[in-house]
């Protein structure tokens, strides 16, 4: 370690750092030994690590138009790898490849993230050295047709594949109105890695379906309500992945309703419970359940960090006249009563997997996601923002969904209202659980059991499946 420390007290980015500091890189960092015609980078390879070139020599090099070979750089012991990457997340627009036996300190990003935030005098050293470098390079034709190639080649661009140094084992959790669906994470053994779901929550037969890398199972539960179905989930994964869920280096939780407060992640505290709780009345079919998986998770994992991902998120950036209702202003000054959105996390995925699909830029976008089932929502995303989506306050507006109404003339509730003498719990209740499609076809909300209906000729069923797809184009 020590050759190291006094190696890296003489590279410009590090020289800021304590002795301390220096430490830490190399403990939490890996020191990895190549070969004569290693790839150590390759063309195109997200960035993923800073390295440092400890002994050896390496050579960074392209292809040209013509397929030929070009020589870019030769980098020789105190000299670094991935600095752009580390700043921007692009992939690499170069190969890097071991030209003799070579000693390479490959820093994790997230640790230079740590030290570099708490160091701007370091950040500044390293945005230096990035600056010479540009100087030095000839910014021309080939350049610019690396740089699109590697972002053509890059089979993980955005980072949507799950990968983490060092190794990790993380559990996702979305506990819906109806669903309990999980996914479990090892990024040191990816065989591991399952996913499943917990269906029919709240009717009499409910089921445990997964997915692993073996193949499909199903297990019935019966009649089960969230608190069985989460158990469930953790009967199984103790079962046959984990023996003891305190090894979990994280849990995630989506939650439904984050309202203005939270347009981000977050690690969860008791006063990010607290304005879960608060925005219940806001999403009833939601957040309850979502509160029940935070809880029962933090009591069985009380050493292991949980993580709120918020569905409400990704739409915080709409433009003001998208969000606002045609109502007096103050409801929106006093009480917050806006259009908030829903199912953010989910059409954010889908356009930045549009974008790698498309091999285009994410921020180049201009694109409609739609988020289809038992809850459903359209967004309209434009050069990577929501602009609008279908949702509002609550997820009760926009689609005709499963169970829930979609958009419906305020002056039919008040008529039902007067009419039926019903209390606002009762109209909650109407509104939430017993519309939609279920009400519609008066069946179910089940839509491959609405399918298997409407093929056999049931009216009613084909009546509900149209209303549902008409909505949607509507939308688009």
């Amino acid at each position: 370690m020590n050759n190291v420390l006094e190696l890296l007290s003489t590279i410009r980015i590090f020289e800021e750092f304590s002795i301390d500091e220096r430490e830490q890189l190399i403990r939490e960092s890996e020191l990895r030994h190549f070969s004569e015609g290693d790839l150590v980078i390759r063309f195109g390879q997200s960035g993923r690590f800073l390295g440092v070139v400890l002994s050896g020599e390496v050579e960074v090099s392209s292809l040209d138009e013509g397929g030929e070979r070009q020589l870019l750089a030769i980098l020789k012991t105190g000299d670094i790898i991935g600095e752009m990457s580390l700043l921007t997340g692009e992939p690499s627009c170069a190969d890097v490849m071991a030209s003799e036996s070579t000693t390479i300190l490959l820093i994790p990003n997230r640790v230079c993230y740590s030290l570099l935030s708490g160091n701007p005098n370091a950040l500044m050293l390293l945005v230096r050295t990035i600056t010479d470098r540009l100087r030095k390079r000839k910014i021309d034709g080939d350049t610019r047709l690396r740089v699109e190639g590697a972002w053509n080649a890059a089979s993980d661009r955005y980072g949507l594949s799950l990968s983490s140094s060092p190794p990790a084992k993380v559990l996702v959790i979305n506990c819906g109105s109806s669903s309990l669906k999980f996914s479990y994470y090892d990024t040191a053994y990816p065989s591991k890695n399952v996913e499943g779901v917990v269906e029919r929550i709240g009717e009499k037969n409910g089921r445990l379906e997964t997915l692993t890398t073996s193949g499909k199972n199903k297990k019935e539960l019966g009649s089960v309500d969230h608190e069985d179905a989460f158990e469930a989930v953790i009967d199984f994964l103790t079962g046959e992945f984990i023996s003891d869920m305190n090894e979990l280096t994280g849990v995630g939780h989506r939650v439904v309703h984050g309202g203005s407060k939270y347009s981000s992640p977050v690690v969860i505290n008791q006063d990010v419970i607290e304005t879960v709780e608060e925005l219940c009345s806001l999403a009833p079919l939601h957040n309850p359940p979502n509160l029940l998986a935070i809880k029962k998770s933090m009591a069985l994992m009380p050493d292991v960090p949980q993580v709120a991902v918020f569905d409400t998120g990704f739409h915080q950036k709409m433009p003001k006249h998208a969000y606002l209702y045609g109502i007096p202003y103050k409801y929106y000054e006093e009480d917050d009563i806006r259009r908030f959105g829903f199912h953010g996390i989910s059409h954010n995925y889908l356009a930045l997997r549009a974008a790698s699909h498309l091999q285009v830029g994410y921020r180049d976008l201009k694109i409609i996601s739609c988020h289809l089932g038992n809850g459903a929502s359209i967004c309209a995303i434009d050069h990577g923002r929501s602009i609008d989506t279908s949702m509002g306050l609550t997820p009760l507006e926009g689609l005709v969904m499963g169970t829930r109404c979609g958009d419906i003339d305020p002056g039919a509730l008040l008529h039902i209202v007067r009419r039926e003498g019903m209390s606002p719990d009762e109209l909650d209740r109407m509104l939430n659980k017993e519309s939609g499609v279920k009400a519609l076809s008066g069946l179910t909300n089940d839509f491959r059991e609405l399918e298997d209906a409407a093929g056999a000729g049931n009216r009613m069923a084909l009546m509900a499946l149209h209303v549902y797809c008409y909505r949607i184009r509507k939308y688009i």
